[in-house]
């Protein structure tokens, strides 16, 4: 409730609370991280993802956070391997793909940033952005060709398909 609200020092408080019921919690290391980051100390949220993750190594907020928080300290490497996780872990959590996207191309690999943004918009064909960010992505790669072809394939909602369109008229053409 309170990450919602933006309200990192409760949050902080609340998630330090659960962790003195439960110092084992992973969950509240999760919170506790989220607080931390949203008060711009970095460094203490990924102790405490690292920590959540190691009472639930399978807790892919705590992956995601985790890689955004590392995408924030310039470690990007480290980043896409916690990213890689969080999607194999909790598939819909959708803006994963999204940083694990910008992460690939941080390190100036726009093929594996298309890769990932591809298999996002194949999977997930009802969201805007993957659809969005994967034209894109192959405009600045000068592969428009792909674009249209895509579009053609892959874009079955007809509302997403005309908001490409009106976005991007080059894919008209």
């Amino acid at each position: 409730f309170h990450l919602a609200r933006r309200e990192w020092k409760l949050a902080e408080a609340h998630a330090r609370f659960a962790q003195k019921g439960d110092a084992k919690l992973a969950l509240a290391h999760d919170v506790l991280g989220e607080a931390l980051i949203g008060q711009e100390r970095d460094a203490e949220a990924i102790d405490s993802f690292q920590t959540a993750l190691k009472y639930d190594e399978r807790l892919g907020s705590a992956h995601f956070h985790l890689g955004r928080a590392l995408l924030n300290q310039k470690k990007v490497d480290e980043a896409i391997q916690s990213l890689k996780l969080a999607i194999r872990y909790q598939p819909p959590l959708y803006e994963a793909y999204l940083q694990l996207a910008s992460a690939w191309r941080q390190k100036g690999r726009l093929d594996q940033a298309i890769t990932t943004l591809r298999n996002a918009a194949i999977t997930y064909p009802r969201l805007y952005e993957f659809q969005r960010q994967l034209v894109l992505a192959w405009k600045e790669n000068d592969e428009l060709d792909q674009a249209k072809a895509h579009l053609k394939k892959y874009v079955i909602v007809p509302q997403i398909r005309a908001r490409l369109l009106k976005e991007f008229p080059e894919l008209n053409r």
